[in-house]
């Protein structure tokens, strides 16, 4: 009986592990001040979406009772295709945004330049699981 609820939470548990690990690292960020500069911003959050990939491929794997390398792949596929369509809608978001906003230029090029950064912070976060994917879990 404990097998079928491990194998039920594997999900539920990576998606919740991988989002309260950027609260957590966010929270001690602020601690640590909010100047960082836009090479810094875009660097930390790059590492955010790194572990965020790995974090989800490991805690899905660790409450997976049996097949942890199976379990890994699978992980790692559905990760892929969620951040196809992220990127996909996020990209999609942002030229219609790009469309409708250009009445006012300096706002148009502020507010889409941190819109395309973000669809594109799907590849550390793809790059964290693949990681992750790799790591020997015996």
């Amino acid at each position: 009986m404990i097998n079928y609820l491990r194998w039920i939470a594997v999900i539920p548990v990576a998606v919740l592990a991988s989002v309260i690990v950027p609260i957590i690292y966010k929270f001690f960020l602020k601690l640590l001040g909010s100047e960082h500069g836009v090479i810094g911003n875009f660097l930390l959050e790059a590492s955010v979406s790194f572990f965020m990939g790995a974090i989800f491929i490991l805690s899905g794997t660790y409450t997976a009772p049996s097949n942890r390398i199976k379990t890994a792949r699978l992980l790692f596929v559905l990760v892929l295709i969620a951040l196809i369509f992220l990127f996909l809608f996020n990209l999609n978001l942002n030229l219609n945004l790009n469309l409708n906003l250009n009445l006012n230029l300096n706002l148009n090029l502020n507010l889409n330049l941190n819109e395309y950064w973000a669809a594109f912070y799907v590849i550390p976060t793809a790059l964290g699981a693949y990681a992750a994917t790799k790591y020997n879990y015996s």
